[in-house]
């Protein structure tokens, strides 16, 4: 879908829910920036195999720190792992934690910072961090894909087309103090999410 069907779609979402409206809220707020908000939220919101908006950075410079652990820059537009294999895991990490996460902490610890069998990722700023080689094993990754964002251009399905229309509607009527018509905008863009 086009930029600009998006914003007729969006435009229509406002009458649907507002239709009463004197003013031209679409016009003034940036639906675009909006529209690039609730694409980054969907990105994180749906299940992994809808999005295709994925990059391989399998090639990507490592940086090793010594201690069996090491650090690799996120592509640009970041917004989700979906796969990260060093050489000498056994199977790969298929999502990242943060350092707010409950298990960050046992991360650092030799004993319990899930080895070769269990990896995990860690995403802190722009690197993602790697903690389970052995020390004196070769640094090497065998494999790295994520999904990043790509703004509007990015191609959806028609179900999570309308995800993003009903979620930018609904960000633009909050931010215009039309509270009514964004909650049922907002009821809109949760029921087309349960649909998924």
């Amino acid at each position: 879908m086009q930029q600009e069907e998006y914003f007729i779609r969006i435009m229509q979402c406002i009458d649907e829910v507002h239709p009463d409206s004197q003013n031209d809220i679409a016009t003034t707020y940036s639906v675009e920036r909006f529209l690039e908000d609730a694409v980054i939220e969907i990105s994180h919101l749906v299940p992994k195999h809808y999005l295709t908006n994925r990059v391989n950075f399998s090639s990507s410079e490592i940086e090793n720190l010594g201690d069996g652990t090491g650090r690799v820059k996120t592509p640009t537009g970041f917004i989700r792992l979906t796969k990260f294999k060093m050489k000498g895991w056994h199977k790969e990490a298929n999502d990242n934690i943060t350092p707010s996460h409950k298990f960050y902490y046992k991360k650092t610890n030799r004993i319990s910072g899930g080895g070769i069998a269990k990896p995990v990722v860690v995403l802190d700023g722009d690197y993602l961090y790697y903690y389970s080689l052995p020390l004196d094993s070769p640094h090497t990754l065998e494999t790295a894909e994520a999904i990043v964002s790509t703004g509007a251009k990015e191609t959806f399905s028609e179900l999570i087309a309308d995800c993003v229309i009903w979620l930018t509607t609904h960000k633009i009527l909050t931010v215009s103090g039309e509270i009514d018509a964004a909650n049922q905008a907002k009821e809109q863009f949760a029921y087309k999410l349960t649909i998924l």
